[in-house]
């Protein structure tokens, strides 16, 4: 397989281009997509233009302007070449891709795979929606299975692979899968604890990974008690390597600190906010769920919608401070931003870009350390929301299998209608809304999600 950078993808509404460089995703309309398509297509480009690629003035006579031509060069996914073509063939950074089923309620396709990786864990946290441990049975893939299953993904024009767990870096192969997903020229992102050996940190880092996402839950006494004793201390270690390694190559690794806010820590968010600043990583916040271990392990600690409405609107004034606005740094809060005036309105977007939905069945797909599929991570034991393995069948079938069809088009009772909704708030969370006692019926999910707090708004 030849490793590219952007990959165009047919959708209902035109067409995603991904830059996996960037990790990012434009959307384009059916218009927009065909130009792009046109170009890439090798056997147009050889039957019209010989090898030089498509002429802009014949782009600009079936009614193409050269602005429009530019802002794909200027991104790099096309070429100008002499006297004036362009391509994109020729320099290996752009391919085209399109499923042989094109759904017209969803993608086609996930853009990015959750991949929990293990249930094992060097840790046992109490919070932990798995429950993992060092003696917790996977029922792992190995290497080659999982190698065969990123090889069914490249090919949907899946781009984005999100190693988790557990902890992913307990695997032995992990570095190897980390570089496999790379040679296919995707991003990959790895979740992990960040408690890591010196040998672990350089086969991280030397395997090529993209971005690390560290949890982390306040001060030294107050992360220690919910990660285990001397964890903040490794922590800042990790830190302290990534920031020099960063330093010492041209290619960089993008850090983000993650925090599960609940009552005993919410308190100490501007203090994990400054000391994400301090360091140039974004910082992302999630809600403790009442799955796995959290129910035992932190009981009475979940925040009440009061004091979660609260916590949102600290938020929004640790982003207005002059150090967090001068680091650069996002603060990413996506679970009912309701204070935050800078959210652009994407309600006319098609879905699932339209911020009406999380990323679960929507532009992601989780994915189960034996190799089936589920909905959601949280939802991952449930067997209404898994789905068949991927070792046994392909990424269209398991995309939309009934099971996954289930979750995905269920209508959020409540929400639509909020003027909150797909411009602030991406709407209630199914595994909330379940674990509070909800349920889907008729294709409409039933229930209050604790969390949301518009009743107060």
């Amino acid at each position: 397989m030849i490793t590219t950078r952007f990959t165009l993808r047919k959708e209902y509404f035109g067409g995603i281009l991904h830059d996996a460089q960037k990790i990012r995703c434009d959307v384009l309309d059916d218009r927009t997509y065909k130009m792009v398509a046109e170009i890439l297509q090798a056997d147009h480009i050889t039957k019209h233009c010989g090898s030089y690629g498509v002429h802009i003035p014949d782009l600009i006579k079936y009614g193409y302007d050269r602005a429009e031509i530019m802002r794909f060069v200027d991104m790099g996914a096309l070429e100008i070449m002499d006297n004036d073509y362009v391509n994109c063939v020729y320099n290996g950074k752009t391919r085209l891709v399109r499923n042989p089923i094109i759904p017209q309620h969803c993608l086609s396709a996930p853009l990015r795979v959750y991949d929990t990786y293990t249930r094992q864990c060097n840790l046992d946290c109490p919070q932990c929606c798995l429950a993992a441990s060092k003696n917790a049975d996977s029922h792992r893939r190995t290497l080659g299975q999982t190698m065969q299953i990123m090889d069914k993904f490249y090919l949907a024009g899946t781009m984005e692979w999100r190693f988790t767990g557990g902890e992913a870096t307990s695997c032995d192969d992990l570095p190897q899968a980390i570089a496999y997903a790379k040679s296919l020229g995707m991003a990959v992102m790895l979740n992990t604890n960040g408690c890591w050996s010196e040998q672990v940190a350089k086969d991280i880092t030397d395997a090529g990974v993209d971005e690390v996402i560290i949890s982390l839950e306040g001060t030294e006494e107050t992360n220690d008690k919910r990660r285990n004793l001397g964890t903040f201390s490794k922590i800042m270690w990790t830190f302290d390597f990534l920031d020099h390694y960063n330093r010492c190559h041209q290619k960089t690794i993008g850090v983000t600190i993650n925090m599960t806010v609940a009552r005993d820590n919410a308190i100490e968010m501007p203090y994990v906010a400054s000391l994400a600043a301090q360091h140039g990583y974004n910082l992302n916040f999630v809600p403790l769920r009442p799955y796995g271990r959290s129910t035992t392990g932190l009981p009475d600690t979940m925040l009440s919608t009061e004091e979660y409405m609260e916590f949102c609107r600290a938020v929004q004034q640790t982003r207005e401070t002059t150090f967090i606005r001068e680091s650069g740094i996002k603060i990413i809060h996506k679970n009912m931003d309701c204070f935050s005036p800078d959210y652009p309105d994407k309600s006319e977007l098609p879905y699932p870009f339209n911020y009406s939905d999380c990323g679960a069945l929507s532009t992601g797909f989780g994915l189960c350390p034996d190799g089936s599929v589920n909905a959601c991570s949280f939802l991952m034991d449930e067997p209404e929301f898994k789905g068949p393995n991927l070792i046994d069948t392909s990424v269209q079938e398991a995309w939309l299998h009934p099971s996954m069809e289930h979750f995905r088009n269920t209508k959020k009772v409540g929400c639509h209608g909020c003027r909150f909704y797909m411009k602030q708030c991406e709407g209630k969370c199914r595994a909330m809304v379940i674990a509070n006692g909800g349920r889907i019926e008729n294709s409409k999910l039933y229930g209050q999600d604790p969390y949301c707090y518009k009743k107060y708004l």
